[in-house]
């Protein structure tokens, strides 16, 4: 929704987001089916990022943190 809005083209509206460049779910290579998943479930499961299994490894190697609580590995994402 977000990326569609940014891809509309209003008079009054800052910039918009060229038709050329990929979707945003492309661009940060998550795949949509695990975003739905993902976002569902984010606020009950009190997630603090969200992306794939090696980005959500580099955000916890940059917040200091040891554990990676909700990661499932699958070999498919990695």
């Amino acid at each position: 929704m977000v990326d569609a809005t940014g891809r509309a083209i209003i008079a009054n509206k800052r910039g918009f987001i060229p038709d050329d460049l990929p979707p945003i779910l492309n661009r940060l290579n998550l795949n949509s089916d695990t975003w739905l998943d993902e976002l569902n479930q984010f606020k009950t499961k009190g997630h603090t990022a969200v992306g794939t299994v090696q980005q959500l490894k580099d955000f916890c190697k940059s917040v200091s943190k040891k554990w990676r609580n909700g990661i499932q590995l699958n070999p498919a994402l990695e």
